[in-house]
């Protein structure tokens, strides 16, 4: 019971606030098609991953405690909570700068399907396949994620769907949530008349626009920028996850999920973790 009110209280909350948003776009109100709640404290990936030790990393940056899906005729809005948004101390256009988010959407549709994640070193179970993955970055530049650091829509085949700033689609912060704020307008996505049947995976990881991949890295031991607690064999195998959260209804599902990946000690090649979404919302009341 109170998980199903802590769900409330955030949906009073988010429907304020994207509304706000959304009014220059459409008058019409918006319906919650989706919403989950994640354990707070779970921002340890794998369960052992520590924080970087710089101070900027504050504690609950990384640690994912919600999740809401919200449309009307226009636009669909995903909102990700944090325990802490962390400010916004490196002033991301976006509005935050540490949290690099990935949504991956699967929807009912019959077109292609993709399970491979844009760097995480995880891989998304066959019945999440996706349509779509969304890269929530903090915004500089004018190139889209993950080759440049704004955020962007792809379909499963890799092609660019949308970047932020342009056709549709805007990413905000809102402090005042500790939220990350994703709003779709409709005419981009498939399948729309069945989104409430769609399914989630929704990770949040660090930002790091020095890698290739934007996301910070994981060690053995925690350093200034790099996470730590990564088991030696999977950095060995290169399948240590960077996801330092993932909406799951229990810490024990996530970190179950993010150690299935498989080293064969031998050759010290590796197969990645396996990660699944939770798409029924009475999963979480």
């Amino acid at each position: 019971m109170s998980r199903f009110v802590g769900v409330l209280g955030l949906l009073v909350l988010v429907l304020a606030s994207v509304m706000a948003a959304v009014v220059a776009y459409s008058q019409e109100s918006m319906v919650v098609v989706f919403s989950a709640s994640d354990p707070v404290g779970d921002d340890k990936g794998t369960g052992n991953y520590t924080y970087p030790t710089n101070a900027v990393f504050q504690p609950g940056v990384f640690d994912l405690t919600g999740f809401m899906v919200m449309k009307n005729s226009t636009h669909v809005a995903l909102v990700v909570f944090l325990r802490n948004l962390g400010g916004n101390p490196w002033e991301g256009p976006a509005g935050f700068c540490l949290q690099h988010v990935q949504i991956y959407v699967r929807t009912t549709a019959t077109e292609t399907t993709n399970t491979s994640t844009y760097g995480l070193k995880v891989v998304v179970s066959d019945d999440y396949a996706w349509h779509y993955a969304i890269l929530l970055t903090p915004g500089w530049g004018e190139e889209p994620a993950p080759q440049g650091q704004v955020s962007a829509i792809y379909d499963a085949t890799g092609s660019l769907v949308a970047k932020a700033g342009e056709s549709g689609f805007t990413v905000y912060a809102d402090p005042s949530m500790n939220a990350i704020v994703a709003l779709i307008n409709t005419s981009l996505l498939v399948d729309i008349d069945n989104i409430a049947s769609w399914k989630y995976v929704v990770t949040v990881s660090g930002y790091d626009g020095f890698e290739a991949s934007k996301l910070r890295s994981v060690g053995l031991t925690a350093e200034e920028w790099k996470f730590g607690g990564a088991d030696t064999y999977a950095l060995a195998a290169n399948v240590a996850p960077l996801v330092i959260d993932l909406l799951a209804p229990t810490a024990d599902a996530q970190y179950a999920m993010l150690t299935s990946y498989k080293v064969a000690h031998e050759t010290m090649e590796g197969t990645p973790a396996d990660k699944a979404g939770w798409p029924d919302p009475q999963t979480y009341h």
